[in-house]
């Protein structure tokens, strides 16, 4: 019952035409609420919630026992922040079939609900997701919580990693010992990020062929902690990743009368292996005109501008200004942590580097898209997750240039006060 595309994985498909194909057989089969649910779910891959809720609430009049048009509505209200509503939808699509995807995008909402425990429980059953590629094997978490040894692995993106290392600190305050399974990048920086913390922590990369654990292991997913452990978002860790300073100068002279040291991350990762994982990049992601006009204006502003921006998206548009300084394109986490520490504000769009920063507790402003991840809940400046974030938002869905002037208007008074801040 989904849209379906006929372009390859990582390719745009047009959503907006398969919605009018779906809307022509509507309108020859207006009683079949199929037609209705394809072309509610095209135009959410379309990113049009407004235009996809009228026949998403279509589908469910028609299917009101069809657990799948329960699904797609309950995708469109949450892109409309109508977080609530769309728990329910979820809540009865699960009712009427339990669905392992179905029950990690309600167990998003509850997040964003602040329901952290109900929406950790249910998140679980990501695991079960048809093709998801768990590390390891179950059965997991085997004698838990009676246990001195954890074998963990992490599992979807660099930013919920990030996000999820403060529940290693009471783990290895307790005197666990901990080892821990990561991508590459990730590993040094953990490694010293989290010495302070004690205890008994091995960092290794991800082995593509997993070697066998002892039968009586005890293993799980790092995402898996919170349920385990509770208290999200576990405060009173903040910062919870903690570096030395380093020594040489990445970025320039750390000179008294020096200008404000701004960094600027403008694109969210390019993982483009799915529809919806594209679309989230399109939506999060500053790119062609809206990010010349920003770069143009920070410019014409009294400070020293520094990209941090990792991947393909690296080389940005001409602009009438010039980059102070540019992180390594071969720059793992633990390089970019040591750029970050020597800048004044980091601003950065929804992406790992800004989860980063508020790990190690350091000052980032957070460029949201109006129907940002439920993570951040809805209408907030800041976040329990990290208390040196500051999260601006779009004020209108993709209006970057009103969240443009948003950011600039913020930025005008915060290098007001420079020379108050540097004394």
């Amino acid at each position: 019952m989904n849209a379906s595309s006929h372009s390859a994985p990582g390719v745009l498909g047009d959503w907006w035409g398969e919605a009018e194909c779906w809307r022509r057989q509507e309108a020859q089969e207006p009683w079949n609420g199929v037609h209705a649910n394809n072309r509610a779910n095209a135009l959410w891959l379309h990113d049009d919630p407004w235009a996809a809720l009228e026949p998403a609430q279509r589908a469910v009049d028609l299917l009101p026992d069809h657990p799948r048009v329960w699904c797609t509505l309950g995708n469109v209200l949450q892109d409309l922040g109508r977080l609530q509503e769309a728990s329910s939808a979820y809540q009865r699509s699960l009712h009427l079939h339990s669905d392992a995807a179905t029950a990690f995008n309600c167990s998003k909402v509850l997040m964003g609900l602040g329901r952290f425990e109900q929406a950790y429980r249910l998140a679980e059953q990501r695991l079960e997701k048809p093709g998801f590629q768990a590390d390891r094997p179950g059965p997991r978490w085997r004698g838990w919580p009676e246990v001195r040894q954890l074998w963990l692995w992490g599992e979807q993106g660099f930013g919920d990693v990030l996000q999820h290392l403060r529940w290693l600190v009471p783990l290895l305050q307790q005197g666990i010992a901990v080892r821990l399974e990561l991508e590459p990048a990730l590993v040094p920086l953990v490694e010293e990020g989290l010495a302070w913390a004690g205890g008994q922590l091995q960092v290794q990369p991800t082995q593509q062929t997993p070697s066998s654990l002892p039968p009586d292991s005890c293993h799980g997913s790092l995402l898996s902690l919170p349920l385990l452990l509770g208290g999200a978002p576990l405060a009173g860790v903040a910062p919870y990743l903690r570096l030395p300073a380093i020594g040489k100068q990445l970025v320039g002279p750390a000179s008294a009368g020096r200008l404000p040291r701004i960094g600027l991350v403008w694109a969210s990762g390019a993982f483009l292996d799915g529809h919806v994982l594209e679309r989230d990049y399109r939506r999060k992601s500053l790119q062609g005109r809206p990010l010349q006009s920003l770069l143009n204006a920070l410019a014409m502003r009294p400070l020293e501008l520094v990209a941090l921006q990792f991947g393909p998206d690296r080389q940005a548009p001409p602009w009438i200004g010039g980059f102070a300084a540019e992180l390594p394109a071969a720059a793992d986490f633990r390089e970019a942590a040591a750029w970050l520490q020597q800048l004044d504000l980091l601003i950065s769009v929804d992406t790992a580097a800004a989860h980063l920063a508020g790990a190690m507790g350091l000052p980032v402003w957070m460029l949201l898209p109006w129907a940002a991840e439920a993570r951040w809940q809805l209408e907030r400046s800041t976040t329990p997750w990290y208390p040196s974030m500051r999260l601006l938002r779009q004020p209108g869905h993709g209006d970057w240039y009103g969240l443009i002037q948003l950011l600039l208007a913020h930025l005008d008074v915060w290098l007001s006060n420079w020379p108050k801040r540097r004394s």
